[in-house]
């Protein structure tokens, strides 16, 4: 998944840095201007809660309950049961092919023995 997250970031960095770039220019405009934002700030970021840019908007980010630690973890966790039945589901639908197949092959053995 790592990998694959990789790659997709690499694909679209020129857009995120482009993005980066028109924040900057838009940032240094205001009155009072806004702190610079830089790519290796962002490219650490691990949830939307820590990026900075959204702290002090219109909608406060801090009062919403996925920004708090403890949520955000049992969010995972549930997002991980989630996929564990899902998985279990599949599981389940494979072993009755493989059971299908193994009862299906010995029929045919039996067939080309007879």
């Amino acid at each position: 998944m790592r990998t694959h997250i990789a790659r997709a970031l690499q694909s679209r960095c020129k857009a995120i840095r482009n993005a980066v770039k028109t924040y900057n220019t838009a940032a240094a405009q205001l009155d009072p201007p806004r702190a610079p934002i830089s790519w290796e700030a962002i490219s650490h970021i691990g949830f939307l809660e820590e990026f900075n840019l959204l702290h002090n908007t219109r909608q406060d980010i801090h009062k919403k309950p996925w920004s708090r630690p403890a949520e955000r973890e049992l969010m995972k966790l549930l997002q991980r049961v989630k996929r564990a039945h899902e998985e279990i589901e599949r599981c389940h639908i494979a072993v009755c092919r493989l059971y299908t197949a193994i009862h299906d092959e010995d029929d045919s053995f039996k067939d080309v023995l007879s």
